[in-house]
């Protein structure tokens, strides 16, 4: 538990808030404030409810009066754009961020959870189940590491527990806020944001104290992670709070730097009395926690809470996988390296089989080639040790580089200084121009950060800007690193992407095929790269009109996805989602519905309804039931869809563009033909907007319209929608494509209707035998 707050932090605290008028009632763009959850020296968080267009309830963060300069308003907008790039369900979401009468403020996911140190004591977690849940929060920060960014203040009150069906859920709460509200290390971080006595410094970082934000890296959070890890274990924190808070900021800075923290087995028997409670709340007695503690768990622990950063683990991910090879009764890379340890280690795994050797005559020698046999597998355990530390090392600096270099360009991007608003996009733009001078000397770093910013442009459909940092990536790797390097690879699978999202599909299907075969060889079947390539592939597969073949890539990703993630990962559940679609898109409508709705209940109780994912089967579940005519479940689903991805994705975004496609179609269908017109004209302007001429989705949008230009016997204006769809759609699919094949189903349509016999025949012959005899 945490110690009260300090007289002195308190009254601060206080005397900063005395003039702050109460914003219970007040409204935050579509928030509405509740009640009060508590108050630190930058902001205050709210329960805050939002009627529409959804009706939800959220945690809303907002800075306090006084504090929105403009240099504070330009960090703030920064990190906006860094925290919309995450998704993960170990992550409390960010639904969005703006500003009220000049007021900052963020609306967040509110979770209704304890703390983990609270959780964990109250459930009497023992020692193995507190690991098993600390490594997934290992895994949410090391999913915003790769991201670029870093939270800055992990802490017991930061990562909360949920239930959801009898399982326990971390969330971190606050990723990266604190840098949007806060300049330099001040007093006031001595108080968390929800005023409750955590007491920052006991979780900070010798760097972070002594240097403030100038030191923060990765690095930072994994010390983070230590101390959280020692109190987990041992029911104490490494340093006596108390003397850090009355030390002062110089005071604090040498304390961390310089004071050795005890063992955790050390400390565990320090407690006094207290041993007996801690022990209890960890399901076991004090003497066994001391020994389940000493050896890895102690060397785990103190090597993330190094002093020097670089001799912390290099990643959030390392710490974790280590703490998984001392539950496998692994060699840990914490431990040291003497041949003794590897095999007490070999012993620990293969007791049953040492024990019954004990009863052997010739104990002597089977002894000594057992240990000789050991011996060779603690070399060859702790040759592969070097090489993954060596690994990690290497991907943990290209991650920390990246992240550097995106932090400081986001950093630089002032508003009020330029004049404009400034877009993640610009930004990146600039970046990817000095990323050619920012490493002269090392080629890889380069690569990187050019991979980072031609996936970003990507999703954010810049595609001419995305192609030129994919390709200069992909070379840059392909010299330095070789054709068949992970990195390389998947630097070809960002190319593939790429050929996807602008129709290439002639080409990527035979690039994808390649690239599956090479990480089918490099990673393995089972590795998430090969599978990322392998749903990739079905979907280039399905839509050059290789169903069958696109169906079968697709449910071997999903089963294997399953296996190695579980059903409720979110590339488990795209998998199941994409599966789905294609089911519909082949007119299997009985395997795809329950498909469908199995995968979006699952997306939205685990993801949320905003995830990507969660908006994908939300739109196929809603095209689907329009194909199937059960209109009315339909078009409320899809207009949900459509607010979702405006205000999510932006209003020219070629998901938000597809859903204005997929709302024309449901409203033809009900025969409200001058409102399904103009749903279609909307994403017709928006993708003439946004994408390059002749796009597939441009193309299919002109073929909507002029079927329904045909239902409104407009025959002259539908010809010329149709004829133009058929020609953008056979350069880009070619001429077996389904998408080609239903424009000149259209075309056929289009001549019965207005009765000219000449163009009719000349485009049946273009079709299938069977489809035209149908």
């Amino acid at each position: 538990m945490s110690d009260p707050l300090p007289d002195d932090t308190r009254s601060t605290l206080e005397a900063a808030w005395a003039d702050e008028p109460s914003a219970v009632g007040a409204a935050f763009g579509p928030y509405r404030v509740v009640r009060l959850l508590g108050r630190g020296g930058m902001g205050a968080v709210y329960l805050a409810a939002q009627e529409e267009p959804i009706r939800r309830v959220v945690a809303l963060k907002v800075v306090r009066l006084g504090l929105e300069t403009k240099p504070m308003l330009a960090r703030f907008e920064a990190e906006r754009q860094s925290l919309a790039r995450m998704g993960h369900p170990g992550i409390a979401q960010v639904y969005e961020a703006g500003q009220a009468d000049g007021r900052p403020y963020f609306a967040m996911e509110y979770v209704d959870g304890v703390s983990i140190t609270d959780y964990c004591n109250a459930h009497r977690l023992d020692v193995a189940s507190r690991l098993a849940l600390f490594t997934e929060v290992c895994a949410a920060v090391q999913h915003a590491h790769q991201k670029g960014v870093i939270h800055r203040d992990l802490k017991p009150s930061n990562l909360l527990v949920t239930q959801a069906d009898g399982r326990a859920q971390p969330k971190v709460i606050d990723f990266g806020i604190a840098k949007a509200v806060q300049g330099r290390l001040t007093d006031s971080t001595l108080v968390t944001e929800l005023g409750v006595a955590i007491g920052t410094p006991e979780y900070m970082s010798p760097e972070q104290a002594e240097m403030g934000e100038a030191g923060v890296d990765t690095t930072t959070d994994i010390y983070s992670l230590g101390v959280i890890l020692y109190e987990l274990l041992t029911g104490a924190l490494p340093h006596d709070p108390q003397k850090l808070r009355s030390a002062g900021l110089v005071g604090l800075a040498r304390a961390i730097r310089e004071q050795e923290p005890a063992r955790p087995s050390t400390r565990v028997t320090g407690l006094g009395a207290r041993a007996t409670t801690v022990a209890g709340e960890r399901h076991t007695d004090v003497m066994t926690l001391r020994r389940q503690l000493s050896g890895d768990l102690d060397w785990i622990v103190l090597k993330a809470m190094e002093k020097e950063p670089e001799r912390r683990y290099a990643s959030a991910s390392e710490l974790a996988e280590d703490l998984r090879r001392h539950l496998r009764n692994e060699p840990v890379l914490a431990g040291p390296p003497g041949a003794a340890y590897r095999v007490r280690k070999f012993v620990a795994r293969h007791r049953a089989a040492v024990g019954a050797a004990a009863f052997v005559a010739v104990a002597l020698v089977a002894g000594i080639a057992l240990a000789t046999l050991g011996l060779l597998r603690a070399r060859r355990a702790e040759a592969e040790a070097v090489r993954q530390r060596q690994a990690a090392l290497a991907e943990a600096r290209k991650a920390t580089a990246v992240s550097d270099f995106l932090k400081d360009m986001l950093s630089s991007a002032d508003p009020h200084n330029q004049g404009r608003d400034v877009k993640v996009a610009d930004v990146l733009k600039r970046a990817a121009e000095k990323a050619g001078t920012a490493y002269p000397n090392d080629p890889a770093l380069e690569a990187a950060v050019r991979d980072t910013v031609g996936a970003t442009l990507q999703s954010l459909g810049d595609l001419p800007s995305a192609e030129t940092q994919i390709r200069r990536a992909l070379e840059l790797r392909q010299r330095v690193l070789g054709p068949d390097h992970p990195d390389t690879l998947a630097s070809r699978n960002s190319l593939l992407e790429w050929m996807q999202n602008n129709d290439q599909l002639k080409e990527a299907v035979p690039f994808g095929q390649e690239l599956l075969a090479a990480r089918r060889r490099v990673l393995g079947d089972d590795h998430p790269d090969t599978l990322v390539t392998m749903n990739d592939v079905a979907v280039a597969v399905f839509q050059s009109g290789q169903a069958d073949e696109g169906i079968r890539l697709m449910k071997e990703c999903l089963e294997r996805r399953r296996r190695g993630l579980g059903p409720v990962h979110a590339k488990t559940l795209l998998a199941a989602g994409n599966l789905a679609a294609m089911y519909d898109a082949a007119n299997r409508p009985d395997e795809a519905e329950p498909l469908m709705r199995e995968t979006l209940a699952v997306e939205e109780k685990e993801l949320g309804p905003e995830h990507p994912t969660t908006l994908f089967a939300l739109k196929g579940l809603a095209a689907l039931l329009a194909d199937r005519k059960k209109l009315a479940e339909a078009e409320p689903l899809t207009r949900r869809a459509l607010e979702i991805s405006t205000r999510v994705s932006g209003p020219t975004h070629v998901d938000t563009l597809v859903v204005w496609n997929d709302l024309g179609l449901l409203l033809m269908d009900e025969g409200r033909l001058p409102e399904a017109e103009a749903a279609l004209a909307t994403g017709i302007r928006g993708a003439e907007a946004a994408l390059p001429k002749g796009h597939r989705f441009t193309a299919i949008f002109h073929r909507n319209h002029g079927r329904i230009l045909v239902r409104m016997r407009r025959f002259p204006e539908a010809e010329k929608e149709l004829l133009a769809a058929h020609h953008d759609l056979l350069a880009a699919t070619g001429d077996g494509s389904r998408d080609t094949q239903a424009a000149v189903r259209r075309l056929v349509e289009l001549y019965e209707a207005w009765g000219r016999p000449a163009p009719l025949a000349a485009w049946k012959a273009r079709l299938p035998k069977e489809t035209a005899a149908h």
